[in-house]
């Protein structure tokens, strides 16, 4: 098809001067629908498949044409095909569902029926065919036949006059003229009607193919939106499997490394060597990145040379708020090893902490101390207020009992203090035993109260032995405290 260049009102001026059939292609929609109207499009030469002269103009979708075009001819969708007669009136409209099942030879084949799909209509059209023709209503045709048939009984009445004819048969010839209009009227009037209603079926066919086709299409945009829902479920569904088979594998982990750190701190480092465990091998690298867990918790995580020494990690922990002006030392957990100051000037590639290691920090505390200062905490005795309150009470209750007593000669309290104060007089000494005994039994008491106190003193519980005597928990390792969140011992 050969595409006029201009815009919209130089081609309706050009539609005017030559008769011609205006086609309005109107692109735009969805790219593969304009791309199958484009196609057969061009297969068409308008001199070849086409009956009249035929201006044609493609107006783009949003375009300023299309725009002033959809003013005066409502569009309902895009890709679409107007064809418009002289007289301004669309013959048909051809939108993409009409033609999607033809290749380019059948949509040449049934282009004049889509041109003018309702017979007859082409002879009100205007439009003048290649040739230069001009196709004429039936009744247009047959006028002039009725013309003569008129004139001829005037004629024949002039002609007549003079002689037999006579004004009967004059009036006969006109009222046969007038029925032979009439009738012409009828049936004028008759295919104007016909034309009409097949014009209004045309347009509720439109109107009912035009609402399915934007039915189907919200539909469609129905289905992809619940589609796209299911993918978002199934997505989130995946999601959360995911997460949770994380979770489980965490706590797998969490609890091997547990069950490890256990059995390393049931069993030293000097059975673990008798056993037969290898002691691990330096690992050639660059840098050495050592992560330093606090007795708190806490984790810090430092970069240094392969070839630098762990005095260098020393220094930087000991500078620390969180061990700084306390003593300590610095361990690996697997296999157990306390560094000493032998160790200090080892790099981190000859201790075997290459590429990457995890040291604890273990405080220095006094065990003495400790156990001196939860015994003085176990002598003191608790403070009870409902217990001095009845003390208190009674103490007002009998003493004016016992002055009243003592007024009135019975001082049976007083005599029975003397007796009681004699009879203590008189009785032996106790032995050296005894009091030992009762020392000893006073000092387990102790002992015990400071055992409890000392074992969750300030939340942090002890891990040394349970033995009650004060020697044994001296000798206990001193960094053997745990307050339910340090790393110490793994």
């Amino acid at each position: 098809m050969r595409w006029f260049e201009g815009d919209v009102v130089a081609a309706i001026s050009e539609t005017k001067r030559i008769g011609a059939l205006f086609v309005v292609f109107l692109t735009g929609g969805k790219e593969n629908e304009q791309q199958h109207m484009a196609a057969l499009w061009d297969a068409v030469e308008a001199e070849r498949d086409l009956p009249w002269r035929a201006v044609a103009i493609r107006l783009a979708e949003g375009s300023q044409d299309a725009q002033n075009f959809a003013k005066i001819y409502p569009v309902p969708c895009f890709p679409a095909t107007y064809f418009i007669d002289m007289n301004g009136k669309p013959t048909n409209v051809v939108l993409f569902n009409k033609i999607e099942a033809m290749d380019g030879d059948k949509f040449r084949e049934a282009l004049p029926k889509l041109v003018f799909p309702i017979p007859g209509k082409e002879a009100t059209s205007g439009l003048t065919r290649v040739d230069g023709t001009v196709p004429v209503a039936p009744a247009a045709a047959a006028a002039p036949v009725a013309a003569p048939v008129v004139a001829a009984p005037a004629a024949a009445a002039q002609v007549a006059a003079p002689s037999t004819s006579s004004a009967e048969e004059i009036a006969e010839k006109i009222r046969r003229a007038k029925e032979v209009l009439e009738k012409k009227k009828a049936a004028e009037a008759e295919r104007k009607r016909k034309e009409d209603l097949a014009r209004e079926a045309q347009r509720r066919d439109d109107a009912t193919e035009m609402h399915r086709i934007a039915e189907e299409r919200r539909n469609k945009e129905l289905l992809a939106a619940a589609a796209e829902r299911r993918k978002d479920k199934l997505e989130s569904a995946k999601e959360r499997e995911r997460v949770k088979e994380q979770i489980k594998a965490d706590k797998a982990e969490r609890d091997a490394r547990f069950r490890m750190q256990h059995s390393q701190q049931s069993s030293p480092s000097e059975e673990e060597e008798k056993k037969g465990i290898a002691a691990p091998q330096p690992i050639a690298s660059d840098r050495c990145r050592i992560q330093v867990r606090f007795p708190d918790g806490s984790a810090a995580l430092h970069d240094f040379p392969s070839t630098d020494r762990l005095a260098s990690l020393r220094q930087i922990v000991a500078t620390d708020a969180r061990v700084r002006g306390s003593s300590f030392r610095l361990a690996q957990p697997a296999p157990r090893r306390i560094y000493g100051e032998s160790e200090m000037e080892s790099s981190f590639i000859d201790l075997a902490l290459t590429p990457a290691s995890t040291l604890l920090v273990l405080t220095d505390a006094s065990p003495t101390t400790r156990i001196a200062s939860a015994a003085s905490a176990a002598v003191q005795p608790a403070y009870n207020p409902m217990a001095t309150l009845v003390g208190f009470v009674t103490y007002i209750i009998w003493m004016p009992i016992q002055f009243v007593l003592s007024m009135v000669g019975m001082g049976g309290g007083a005599a029975r203090a003397g007796e009681e104060k004699k009879k203590v007089s008189d009785e032996p000494a106790p032995s050296a035993s005894s009091q030992q005994a009762t020392g000893d039994s006073a000092a387990n008491a102790a002992r015990a109260a400071a055992r409890r106190r000392n074992q969750i003193q300030g939340g942090i519980h002890t891990l040394g032995s349970t033995s009650d005597e004060p020697e044994q928990r001296a000798e206990d390792d001193p960094e053997a405290n745990w307050n339910g969140n340090s790393t110490q011992f793994l």
